[in-house]
């Protein structure tokens, strides 16, 4: 496997900065950042390298979500889902509401990470379809959009790379 590693330039930092201004918790920014390097994960997108943050940017997404590895996922919204949804979840499926078992509050398009029950642990992030409020009380449908989940190629190459941040 060969992955391109470049730093971003100036002006595709600042644009990188203004998506995470607008759609991460301040306190899950790193603050001066002033380099990003950036490491392709072939066809799939980036793994953004900021400042001792390692970041996730699908190639068909707008957004930019943390690696599933980093501490600052607890600064998100996010969803504890059951045992029986987490093999779906793991192999890239969305998350559908029959298997959410509690959520905090989130507005839609909002970054939402997913936890499984017994341990806590994040298994997956992606981005909310519809505000928490509208689907506390829908018994179907899809909940989160899953962008990034253990065992992706992202994780795969981060766990390969080794200590990449």
């Amino acid at each position: 496997m060969c992955l391109k590693e470049h730093n971003l330039q100036n002006k595709e930092v600042r644009v990188i900065l203004d998506i995470l201004a607008q759609t991460w918790p301040p306190q899950a920014i790193p603050p001066k950042i002033k380099q990003i390097r950036v490491i392709e994960v072939e066809s799939k997108g980036d793994i953004l390298i900021l400042d001792g943050i390692a970041a996730v940017r699908p190639v068909k997404s707008t957004q930019i979500v943390p690696l599933l590895k980093e501490n600052i996922l607890s600064f998100f919204p996010s969803i504890t889902v059951d045992p029986g949804a987490i093999r779906f979840v793991c192999n890239g499926a969305d998350v559908m509401r029959p298997g959410v078992l509690e959520m905090s509050n989130f507005k839609q398009e909002n970054i939402v990470a997913v936890k499984e029950q017994k341990y806590g642990k994040f298994i997956a992030i992606g981005i909310a379809v519809a505000d928490s409020d509208a689907l506390q009380t829908a018994s179907s449908g899809p909940v989160v959009k899953n962008i990034h989940y253990v065992g992706d190629r992202f994780w795969e190459v981060f766990k390969g790379h080794g200590a990449i941040v």
